[in-house]
């Protein structure tokens, strides 16, 4: 294997490819990093990880995919649950809120939950429906510490593409 990278993220799709010649599966994997980019890459022939890429943990959780060429195509060599730790960073500020996607605002400027992890924490919090005089009682919710606690605990994915965990400096530079 040549040119080995590592990528942080999830799988988005998987496509089925022709099985390998002693009838192991194969798939195309479309990964999305966390910076955003999206990568292609197939599994290697007579792989395990041809067994494994489709359960749902993959798309979960954030993963280390290791891709590099094998016989002039990307394929995966090698996938870790991509260990995350807690940043500095404390709450979400009002500008992620729809910058990220959050929350959006309807006509009369009354904020609602447009992600379906902030859908979910608002529905579990039991927080009063925004009103006109009361036109942020689903968005404040969002900027609390107890959020960003939740959202670490609950969607890593988006947690990490917030800013709220990142991969620890001792693994970036072994890495590198």
């Amino acid at each position: 294997m040549k040119n080995v990278k590592t990528v942080l993220g999830t799988v988005i799709a998987t496509a089925r490819l022709p099985s390998s010649a002693n009838g192991n599966p194969r798939y195309e994997v479309t990964i999305k990093a966390l910076n955003g980019d999206t990568v292609r890459a197939a599994t290697k022939p007579d792989c395990t990880l041809g067994y494994e890429i489709d359960n749902p943990e993959f798309r979960r959780d954030v993963h280390a995919f290791e891709i590099g060429d094998h016989y002039r195509r990307q394929c995966i060599a090698r996938v870790e649950v991509a260990a995350l730790e807690r940043t500095d960073r404390k709450a979400l500020s009002w500008p992620d809120l729809w910058q990220h996607g959050l929350a959006k605002r309807d006509n009369g400027g009354r904020w609602y939950p447009a992600h379906p992890t902030t859908e979910a924490y608002i529905d579990q919090g039991g927080y009063r429906s925004p009103s006109r005089a009361y036109p942020n009682s689903y968005a404040s919710p969002l900027l609390t510490l107890k959020f960003a606690k939740w959202l670490c605990e609950n969607d890593r994915v988006l947690a990490a593409r917030l800013g709220f965990l990142a991969v620890p400096r001792e693994a970036q530079q072994e890495a590198a």
